[in-house]
């Protein structure tokens, strides 16, 4: 795969960097990046450390990769699971590994769901993403700590909050719990939770009810007031970045649906969903937010929350290839009796095993192809 330097000026005016944009310009996202499939851009350097955020747009196929509230990388993909259609979740990564199968090693991702919204079931049955091969090895290295994955077929565009302390809380509380969130995530990877074990906060709306959701297992809950002016419609994530001036907290903010009629899409008012949210017992609030470790991420919904304890697990989120197909069981046929009158004995059908095997993207990696635009 080559680009040339022109192409190469023309991404980066266009959609690569994509970066986040302010409250006031946020609008449903559209892919200009011009990348063909299988192409991608990957620029490490931009954010050499911090939490990863990946961002996957199913109805486009295109994924975002976010390092420390800086864009790494962007890629096509290479293939979508028909179940991932018209889903919006978010998931935290639990696994990540080679598999060798049929004398061939796959990469793969495994994650928990933290809340999803999909028109049917379908979606955890197979591989949601399949990656170009050379940026799967990359993204590889770089989610070795865990990730926060989204999945959405729309979106809007990823834009900059910030909150006066931890949302949901107010005063003292809520600079108590921004401290605590901040010390854990600035933890490295060698001390914090291991992957799989982090916790997210998810909020819904329409029950007044937050969770906190860890390996796929509900481990609290704490009722939440809604203020008269707070917006109760659409799905919204959060995902930290770091301090803001203060005792303020710095996030990632981007409305996800499974439409793209959603009206909350193009919502500039990220900030103020949160802002009119609060914990009904700040002491109860208070220990679910300390809780929260690296990568924190919040989901607010206006979805009703699952009354099971227990939410799907073990989904396979994003591979560089499927899983191999399964050859089927060979026959048995039985012994034909001896004798004048014997019946010819069947031919047990061919046993065939079918592989499917992945384009390649090209011959060379693509290192440092952006300059630092911000």
């Amino acid at each position: 795969m080559t680009i040339s330097r022109r192409a190469l000026l023309g991404l980066a005016a266009g959609a690569f960097l994509h970066r986040a944009a302010s409250p006031a310009a946020a609008e449903l996202f559209v892919d200009d990046s011009g990348l063909a499939r299988g192409h991608f851009v990957w620029q490490p350097a931009v954010a050499p450390e911090g939490p990863l955020f990946v961002v996957i747009t199913t109805r486009q196929q295109v994924v975002h990769v976010y390092r420390g509230g800086q864009i790494i990388g962007i890629s096509r993909l290479k293939g979508l699971a028909p179940g991932a259609q018209r889903l919006a979740g978010t998931f935290l990564l639990a696994d990540q590994r080679r598999r060798h199968a049929a004398g061939d090693a796959r990469l793969v991702w495994t994650a928990d769901a933290v809340e999803v919204d999909a028109a049917d079931t379908r979606w955890a049955r197979d591989v949601l993403a399949l990656l170009p091969d050379d940026f799967a090895a990359l993204l590889f290295k770089a989610t070795g700590g865990g990730a926060t994955v989204v999945l959405a077929d729309e979106r809007g565009v990823v834009s900059r909050c910030v909150t006066a302390g931890f949302p949901l809380l107010r005063g003292s509380p809520g600079r108590t719990a921004a401290e605590a969130v901040l010390a854990h995530a600035s933890r490295p990877v060698e001390t914090a939770d291991p992957i799989g074990r982090q916790a997210a906060l998810v909020i819904s709306l329409r029950d007044r009810m937050a969770r906190l959701v860890r390996a796929g297992v509900i481990e609290g809950e704490a009722r939440i007031d809604a203020a008269s002016g707070a917006r109760l419609s659409g799905s919204y994530v959060y995902s930290l970045v770091g301090r803001a001036d203060g005792a303020g907290l710095d996030w990632l903010a981007m409305p996800i649906a499974r439409t793209a009629t959603a009206a909350h899409l193009d919502d500039t008012r990220l900030a103020s969903v949160l802002d009119g949210l609060s914990f009904v017992d700040e002491r109860a609030g208070l220990a679910l937010a300390q809780e929260l470790g690296r990568g924190v991420l919040i989901h607010v919904t206006d979805r009703r929350l699952p009354r099971r304890h227990r939410l799907v697990t073990g989904v396979e989120v994003m591979a560089d290839r499927p899983a191999p197909a399964l050859a089927p069981a060979p026959q048995t046929v039985a012994a034909a009796p001896r004798g004048r009158n014997r019946i010819a004995r069947a031919r047990p059908s061919r046993v065939t095993r079918t592989v499917d095997v992945s384009e390649q993207v090209g011959t060379s990696l693509v290192r440092q192809m952006l300059e630092k635009t911000r």
